[in-house]
Order: C-alpha cells, then structure tokens, then sequence
C-alpha cells in the first residue's frame, strides 16, 4: 500500500507581514493533483498523513481554517476511500483542532490531539497508522504510584513502548507506521534542530516500519531502515534560511516484508524565496532583477552606496521584496577607531574642534576609500562653521 506524506503547512502564516494564504492555496492544489493523477493512473494512494503543525498559531485565522475546511470537503468529495490522518503539532491548539472530530472520524478523517487513542490504530490496506500528537505531559503508573512525564524523550519512550506492546498483543502479523511531530536526529546530527526541543533518538522508533514525522522543515530521512525515519518538511519555505527543495513524500510499504520505497516529490512553490548579496548597483539592475521577479526577495547590499528609500527604489524592480539590509563588515581596524575616538573625546580641545575631528572621522569610517577629498572638505568646512556658531551663541 502507499501513501502520502506531508507536514507542518503552517496555515494562515504570515512571512514579512505578509500573508501566504494563496502561496498556501497553490501547494494544497498541488497536492490534490498528485492524488487525482494517482487515482486515473489506476494507482490511488491510499492515506494522507500530515503529522502536525497544521496551522500556524493556536487560534488560526478564519481564512485558513476555511482553507483546510475546503481542502478536506474536496478531498473526501473526490477521494471518499482516501484516509485523511492529522495529528496536532505544536503550533496547533489540540482542543480547537480537534472539533467535530468524532464526527470527521466516520468520513474516515483522523484528528488524534491527546494521547487517550494513541494505542487504537487505523488500519488501512493491512498496515496500522498509529498517531502521536505532540504532548506537552504525559502520565505514567509505576511500582510508587502515577508519576508525569515532561521531558520529549521520555513522554515519546512511553508513548511509543505503550503503542508497540498493544501492537504486539493486537495486531502482530501487520506492519506499523507512527506519525508524530518530534525532533529526531541519529547523535552528532542536530544541524536541523529547531528551536529548545529535545531531541529523541532514533532508536526509540525501533519496532515501527515507517515512521512519519513533522516539526523539522527540511525534506530529509533520519533512517533508511528499521525503522525507515523520514522528514517531509514543509512544502514552503517559511525563512530566507530555508533553501532546499519543497513538495511532499510518496510513500509504498511491502506488508509482507515492512520494505518502504520513498519518492521524492518536489513541488514549486508560487513564489520560491530568493536571498540576494550584491552591491546597490547590481540589485538595481534589471537584468538582475528579471531573474527573481516572482520570488519573495531578501536584499542584502554588500557596499556603503548611500540611497534615500533604497526599499522604494528596489520594489519597482522585484515586486515581491520582502526585506533590505546592508551587510555588516568585520574591519581589522575597529578597535583602532574606537581609540581614535577615546583619544579624540579626552584631548580636551574646544567643543568645535572635537566636533570637526569626530565628523572627519565619521566621514572616513562612512566612505573609506570612496571618499572624495574635495566634495569632504566642502561640507567639512560648512560643519565646522556650523559648530563655531553654535558655540559663539551659547557663549552670547
């Protein structure tokens, strides 16, 4: 059997102000396609997995709870044999996400938000889904009573060992697939980490066939096998910081052997994000600008180019900049002019005077090499008149 694979869509989000929402509509498009073409390919897939992190913030904006209301009447209209399961991330509000779920569940839509059903599987074409929402606490019965678990390793240790002994009493002879939002990495392996979440090992998995996972939003596997670890990642770049390709996970499991194929689906996003490091001149180039037109664009200005509304200039050239800033320049003589200033300000000259060296100074630390003798010594001399007269008409 096979199924898709997908996470953390982060509903309603807003990047730079704003709003994704049709950036969010585009992929979700995307998405039902590849279940339409798999279904006139003879070849439907037979579950849409979206381990957490369905909207962005606890209480979702209304047009993205319409979004995902939409998104699901067209997919049980369209695939009425298709098993929907989602589980709550940390972004989500458990209790909100999990309205009406009772009710979804005999359309064959799955919300698991606590961990009262994480033992009960879905099974589906022979193989148990078993769902894990992200717990904040977890309570566990030991020899000295009920003690609670607040730690990500250990509430997932316990999860897990709980749904695998019911697995084993239950449903032996199938296969087993976990969904779960946690941040898994083999050790020495935590590039990806987000945020203050503690890592859970690997090796906490082991007994699963597939395990799927959201939180990190990076396409990535974690195992290859025993079990098979994979990362959908988002199929957006919510950062300038993400670069890597987007789209979703196409998942086959043998149910005889626990063997799973995983394709990658890569998806082009409505506007890809573009980072950009150039000098002021190149970034408002209209060749250069050509290039990124329908990309969220962060603009990031490599020299001392002075420009009024340098953000205004460059919206005429990408529609869809996001941000500007001007790269910060590690210089070996920093601590010198920091001493040239010290010394400056205890020379005890007159106020003027320590006025006009600090404005030279300034001009040098501005401009650099590109400073032009003249056009400095013109406005030098009109500064330090202008420091003369203020200090004869506090002296009046």
């Amino acid at each position: 059997m096979r199924f898709l694979h997908t996470a953390d869509w982060h509903l309603g989000k807003n990047f730079y102000s704003v709003s994704l929402i049709e950036d969010q509509k585009y992929f979700l498009e995307k998405i039902f396609s590849l279940l339409e073409s798999a279904k006139d390919e003879k070849n439907p897939y037979s579950a849409l997995l979206i381990p957490g992190d369905i909207y962005d913030r606890a209480v979702p904006a209304s047009d993205a709870s319409v979004l995902l209301d939409s998104l699901l009447s067209r997919l049980k209209n369209n695939f009425p044999e298709l098993a929907i399961l989602i589980l709550s991330g940390n972004h989500d509000s458990a209790k909100r996400l999990s309205f009406a779920s009772s009710f979804l569940k005999k359309d064959g839509i799955y919300i698991a938000s606590s961990a009262s059903d994480i033992t009960t599987p879905i099974e589906i074409d022979g193989v148990c889904f078993y769902q894990l929402p992200f717990l904040t606490s977890l309570e566990k019965e030991g020899e000295d009573g009920f003690s609670i678990l607040r730690t990500r390793s250990e509430i997932c240790a316990e999860a897990c060992r709980r749904i695998l002994l019911s697995h084993q009493i239950k449903n032996n002879t199938k296969r087993a697939v976990l969904c779960a939002h946690e941040t898994c990495f083999e050790k020495g392996d935590e590039t990806y980490s987000v945020g203050t979440a503690e890592i859970v090992r690997p090796e906490t998995f082991l007994g699963f066939d597939y395990v799927a996972l959201g939180h990190i939003h990076k396409m990535m596997c974690v195992k290859k096998s025993n079990p098979a670890i994979w990362y959908s990642g988002s199929p957006l770049a919510y950062s300038f910081d993400d670069s890597g390709k987007k789209g979703v996970l196409s998942v086959e499991i043998d149910t005889k052997t626990g063997g799973t194929t995983v394709e990658k689906i890569a998806i082009e996003p409505l506007h890809p994000v573009k980072r950009l490091s150039l000098t002021f001149s190149e970034l408002d180039s209209a060749d250069e600008a050509q290039k990124w037109e329908n990309c969220y664009i962060e603009a990031i200005c490599t020299d001392n180019t002075s420009a009024d509304n340098p953000m205004a200039i460059l919206e005429k050239r990408y529609p869809h900049i996001l941000s500007f800033r001007r790269k910060a320049k590690k210089r070996s003589g920093e601590s010198e002019e920091f001493e040239m200033r010290k010394k400056i300000m205890q020379s005890g000259k007159k106020d003027a005077d320590v006025m006009s060296d600090m404005f030279s100074l300034f001009m040098k630390d501005l401009y650099g090499d590109k400073l032009d003798e003249k056009q400095f010594q013109s406005e030098k001399a009109v500064f330090d008149f202008l420091c003369s007269e203020a200090e004869r008409e506090e002296e009046q």
